[in-house]
């Protein structure tokens, strides 16, 4: 049963809602190899040890480029790839748009392409114990990052102190907030955190939250915001896996295949609106 969908909470004052038409995004795995294993990684299945061919990469970009205005470029850990600032730099020459999901132990392998349109994203679950600690990565003042922290059961009174950290010692000026999301489509863990406790967890960070980041917040179903537009209920998004046709990034897991990727054409059959909208709160100008 879908948990009720509840209001974002924050002070107008100081925050206003920013919105962009969302682009249609395809997500390419380059690579089964990874250095981490995350229990909570949706991916865990597809790990391995085969990296995809450059050639093969930009094949599937090619064919997909008149319909997409960004390539997502996920794995495994994409920067282990050992051709992947060649692939950033193609999408660059076809003037798409570059996300790469990284969980930040290797950015010193991207530092020398070209950052206009490159956006580095990197998940944490917490500040300096277990998986993916912020305090295992050191600052990289030479790209702009934008950390996403994931709540868990076990991380939620770390979430308010890790933004303060990610602002002042890492220079960040943009966090997502996100959480792993069971209900079927991701394997619950002992730690997922339950849907019905997000809506208020965000709230009461923004409550205390006196910093300056863009906040970029994952609705999942659950939030809206008061002057959030409705979110598309055609799926934007296609992720190519070696040998593998996905539509929808929560099917991922469930190795849900397809013949063909389709861009805005195919209805979500999960919710009303795509599980991935978010809501963009930026600080006003506060002198």
């Amino acid at each position: 049963m879908q948990p009720q969908t509840q209001m974002l909470l924050y002070d107008p004052k100081k925050w206003m809602e920013v919105h962009s038409e969302p682009a249609n995004s395809l997500q390419v795995f380059v690579t089964q190899r990874c250095n981490l294993r995350c229990p909570e990684c949706f991916n865990m299945a597809n790990l391995g040890q085969a990296d995809m061919p450059l050639a093969e990469y930009k094949r599937i970009v090619l064919q997909y480029a008149d319909q997409i205005g960004k390539v997502l470029i996920s794995g495994g850990e994409p920067t282990l790839h050992p051709q992947i600032c060649e692939m950033i730099r193609f999408n660059h020459e076809l003037g798409k748009r570059t996300t790469i999901y990284t969980n930040g132990a290797r950015l010193d392998r991207i530092s020398d392409v070209p950052q206009d349109g490159l956006s580095v994203r990197v998940s944490i679950f917490g500040i300096d114990q277990g998986v993916k600690a912020l305090r295992d990565l050191k600052p990289y003042n030479h790209l702009r990052v934008m950390f996403t922290f994931m709540l868990k059961k076990d991380n939620v009174t770390q979430l308010l102190d890790a933004a303060r950290i990610l602002e002042t010692e890492y220079g960040c000026e943009e966090l997502l907030i996100s959480t792993c999301l069971g209900e079927s489509y991701w394997t619950e863990y002992e730690n997922t955190l339950a849907l019905d406790d997000y809506p208020d967890i965000v709230n009461n960070f923004l409550a205390e939250y006196d910093g300056h980041m863009t906040l970029h917040i994952a609705r999942r179903g659950v939030l809206d915001g008061p002057a959030t537009p409705p979110a598309p209920n055609t799926c934007r998004f296609g992720n190519v896996l070696t040998g593998k046709l996905i539509q929808c990034p929560y099917d991922i897991e469930r190795d849900i295949q397809t013949d063909r990727i389709e861009f805005g054409t195919v209805k979500c059959d999960k919710h009303s609106e795509c599980l991935l909208s978010k809501i963009v709160l930026k600080p006003r100008n506060l002198n």
